[in-house]
């Protein structure tokens, strides 16, 4: 287990299966009673609001709070209003309610909230131009981050860790990002996606779930540079897609790599020639020839051979050597780029030593 402290003091995570961080940030926020707002009426007047800076022009800003109950809700709840706002470096530790919960309320941002046990850590719907950014939540009884019903989204830089069922989950959203988190040791589905609709998934790392990556009835999405690695059942499962790219992944170590079902169209595992596929660490095949047909002797760092993912899908350019894709800053990045450093080496090692018996 990595930990680091951020800037900002909010723990930036990378944890096993099973395993949870202290409590470090308690002493650096101030108590503070559960946050109802039910209209723009109740933003202006509630305590909560510690200021203005949400921007467009000045609106709200709610940070600093070390919130909990004991009451079945929510601890932060904001619904119906118009006025930008964010919410950050919040910390939120209780069990049974909803931790962060954000209803028509577009225009937000949701950052650095440090949120430990709870049924729902943070749940956004009917939220259009809306920003879930750098939080870290685990030990929740359902599920960590969820978006539903929103558009022009972007969920980026985010920890979900040891949460019952699920560590993300998108839902019936369209145009948006999910970018550079981070999946780890949940118990159900690492990432959730369904009825998505032009959605990219890149830079994300997703590890030691129970499963990994679940698309189900998705158009027009991009799948690329993620690391899915080490999940006990399928680390990427397709159902229902269409005209979904799947490329520069990295699969290792997974109970089942990939799967796709035979309802889904339109599927492309990898980005054509020269660009290539996806790395595979069960993958059997050697690099002696080149080309887009792979008959020009000379390597190019493709397979020779497809790797088989299921009776309708290959991938026509299985990458030899792993995806490393770039590194935004350090921290959680940081620690992903080097866990995943460690499982190709291992892997290339491996395929090595095999060619040198």
């Amino acid at each position: 287990m990595v930990i680091g402290v951020s800037a900002t003091g909010f723990l930036a995570l990378s944890a096993g299966q099973g395993e949870r961080a202290p409590n470090l940030a308690r002493v650096q926020y101030t108590a503070h009673d559960p946050i109802i707002i039910y209209s723009e009426a109740d933003l202006v007047s509630s305590d909560g609001v510690t200021g203005g800076t949400g921007t467009a022009e000045d609106p709200f800003v709610i940070s600093g709070w070390e919130i909990t109950t004991d009451e079945i809700g929510g601890c932060i709840f904001l619904w119906r209003t118009t006025s930008h706002y964010v919410i950050r470096d919040c910390y939120i530790h209780t069990p049974n309610a909803v931790c962060i919960e954000i209803q028509e309320a577009p225009n937000g941002t949701i950052e650095n909230c440090l949120i430990d046990e709870g049924n729902i850590g943070i749940f956004v719907t009917g939220c259009p131009n809306t920003n879930v950014t750098g939080n870290t939540v685990m030990n929740t009884e359902e599920l960590g981050i969820c978006v539903a019903g929103s558009e022009w989204v972007n969920v980026t830089g985010n920890t979900a860790t040891n949460n019952e069922n699920f560590g993300f989950a998108l839902e019936f959203v369209g145009h948006t990002a999910f970018t550079n988190n981070f999946a780890t040791g949940n118990n159900g589905t690492g990432v959730d996606v369904f009825n998505v609709a032009n959605l990219t998934l890149t830079g994300n790392n997703v590890s030691e779930n129970d499963k990994g990556l679940f698309v189900a009835y998705v158009d027009n999405t991009v799948v690329s540079g993620n690391n899915i690695t080490s999940n006990t059942g399928c680390g990427l499962n397709i159902t229902g897609s269409t005209d979904v790219t799947i490329h520069h992944n990295n699969f290792i170590g997974n109970g089942v790599q990939a799967d796709q079902d035979n309802a889904s169209t339109g599927i492309a595992w990898d980005a054509g020639y020269p660009s290539g596929g996806n790395f595979w660490s069960d993958y059997a095949g050697v690099d002696a020839f080149a080309g887009p047909d792979q008959d020009i002797p000379g390597s190019d760092g493709l397979g020779d051979t497809p790797q088989v993912i299921s009776a309708i899908a290959t991938d026509r350019y299985p990458l030899m050597l792993g995806y490393l894709p770039p590194v935004p800053e350090f921290g959680v990045q940081a620690t992903i780029l080097a866990s995943a450093l460690v499982a190709i080496w291992a892997v290339v090692r491996s395929r090595r030593d095999s060619l040198l018996d």
